[in-house]
């Protein structure tokens, strides 16, 4: 299963900030396995809206055009780590 993951951030957005971390921890360990964007939604209004992303920050994980699960607020590296892990066996 090829998985996605797209992190809906915004500028001055503290709690964005310690999802950076988080991010690009797991974009580091899993950069050959899952595809990883982050979206700012000042500058990608139209993709948040369509994605329905009502706070921020989020984490879609998709597989193809298909929403698997969606992370909002602040959460550790190690909840997201066990889903992906679970959805590439």
């Amino acid at each position: 299963m090829i998985l996605k993951i797209i992190m809906f951030k915004g500028k001055g957005c503290p709690d964005c900030g310690r999802m950076a971390s988080v991010y690009n921890e797991l974009s580091e360990e899993f950069k050959n396995t899952v595809e990883f964007e982050d979206l700012d939604i000042s500058e990608n209004i139209s993709v948040a809206v369509d994605y329905g992303v009502m706070s921020i920050p989020t984490l879609l994980v998709l597989s193809g055009e298909k929403e698997l699960k969606r992370f909002s607020g602040v959460v550790s590296a190690s909840d997201i780590r066990k889903f992906i892990k679970e959805k590439m066996e």
